[in-house]
């Protein structure tokens, strides 16, 4: 007995399967590839499997199946129930999912190679309040500060960063800084000048550029910030 819907998993009605065998109606290929759980199922176990077949009258389809042994009362086995599902559109939309997945991978590690390569500064606000960021080894060098330290001075650490922010000579409140009032006020702060003055008692001559980056729905979810070092240009204005 096989219902309509079985039947029409393999491409078939129910008169064209019953009393055939199983190469009869598979296919050679497609035979060959479930014949090791059938026999499994003969032997008094349950199956379950996903696997590609390659069926004469469909092509390569992906299948799940499941073979449930009957037994009579001393427990040999008369048949089996088996249960099947064409899962090829979810196999496939998984297959399309790992390669955009690899894809986005591969654009990223590019991105952070641009980054960690770049002649200017850049650092990056992981969230809305410019509390936590992080910054390439160019902007390191330029503040002073050690690969991978949170370089925010809202970051509740600012008393020991070995830099402080000026404009024109007079310290800058954190929150009046480019890339916090981009966060802020959600726009783009442009061509901005600041001087970095390090621990060491060099001032780093830097302009700044800071965009605010967005969620789907328009909201605020950090910053990006550029910073091009016209320390040599200011001196040989000065000169």
């Amino acid at each position: 007995f096989v219902n309509r819907t079985y039947a029409e998993r393999l491409g078939l009605i129910p008169e064209e399967i019953v009393g055939k065998s199983i190469t009869e109606i598979l296919g050679k290929d497609a035979s060959k590839i479930i014949r090791p759980h059938i026999q499994t199922v003969l032997n008094g176990e349950t199956v379950e499997f996903e696997t590609e077949i390659p069926y004469e009258r469909l092509g390569r389809r992906f299948m799940r199946a499941a073979y449930v042994p009957e037994k009579d009362a001393s427990g040999n086995v008369t048949g089996w129930v088996s249960a099947i599902s064409d899962i090829t559109e979810r196999k496939q939309t998984e297959e399309m999912l790992r390669q955009r997945t690899r894809a986005l991978e591969i654009v990223n590690q590019e991105f952070r190679k641009l980054i960690d390569t770049a002649p200017v500064g850049i650092a990056v606000a992981t969230d809305a309040a410019c509390e936590h960021m992080w910054c390439n080894p160019e902007f390191t060098r330029m503040l002073g500060t050690d690969p991978g330290q949170n370089v925010s001075a809202r970051g509740g650490a600012d008393d020991t960063l070995p830099f402080r922010m000026l404009r024109n000579g007079k310290p800058v409140a954190a929150n009046d800084l480019p890339m916090q009032r981009a966060c802020r006020e959600g726009i783009d702060v442009l061509d901005e000048e600041l001087e970095i003055l390090r621990s060491d008692g060099t001032i780093v001559h830097e302009l700044c550029r800071a965009t605010p980056l967005r969620e789907e729905d328009g909201r605020v979810r950090g910053c990006i910030g550029i910073f091009l070092n016209m320390t040599d240009r200011k001196e040989a204005e000065a000169a």
